[in-house]
């Protein structure tokens, strides 16, 4: 059995792997997007492609043979300019007469969003991931004493900067990766990376379903 993973880019891909498979064992983890086997290399990368896929390819996952499909976009699109206004329309209409909703919560309201990039709607099958700020931020947590790593706003640059990857490289993140595993049974830990908990407990839910 398999899991299909749609995501931004390849170094976010290994990022996901490991925790994927380590909680849904016996399922390898099987990269979608970016496609890498010429069924759709003109998508590319970036969140932008994982929108033309959904909006493109959603109708036929039902019937794909994958037990499972994460889908994943960064958190940071939140802020960009075509986003942020849907976004911040959504809290504010959930919040009428209320405070201000979370940080966590605004991330709510952006998977909403991604899944209504679907066309007829998102597969049942689906596990919608969105790490904030980003995927690198959990990096982050594994390998430095960084108290709030996911509200670092550019982890990638951080990771450069404390000498732990050269660049934006897949083999760098990928052997980075590995220091996740321990951390996914570790309650206190995850307490500090709140959407890593959140995507955890989905996948263990979805688990159940296999």
């Amino acid at each position: 059995m398999s899991i299909g993973i749609i995501c931004e880019g390849t170094t976010d891909f290994v990022i996901l792997r490991p925790i994927v498979e380590r909680i849904c064992v016996g399922h390898a983890a099987v990269l979608m997007q970016p496609a890498k086997d010429g069924l759709r290399p003109d998508l590319g990368g970036g969140w932008q492609a994982v929108r033309k896929f959904l909006r493109e390819i959603a109708p036929a996952l039902d019937a794909s043979p994958h037990a499972a499909f994460v889908v994943h976009v960064d958190a940071d699109i939140r802020e960009i300019g075509e986003i942020r206004p849907i976004v911040e329309e959504a809290v504010r209409g959930a919040n009428a007469g209320a405070e201000r909703r979370e940080a966590e919560d605004d991330l709510t309201v952006l998977c909403d969003h991604v899944k209504s990039w679907a066309t007829g709607g998102l597969s049942y099958k689906a596990i919608v991931v969105l790490p904030r700020e980003a995927s690198a931020s959990w990096l982050l947590a594994a390998h430095t004493n960084i108290k709030a790593p996911e509200d670092e706003k550019a982890p990638d640059e951080m990771l450069r900067q404390r000498g732990l990857v050269s660049g934006k490289s897949r083999p760098e993140y990928e052997k980075l990766a590995a220091a996740l595993l321990p951390m996914l049974s570790d309650r206190k830990k995850l307490q500090r990376l709140l959407e890593l908990q959140r995507f955890v407990e989905k996948l263990r839910s979805a688990r159940r379903r296999f």
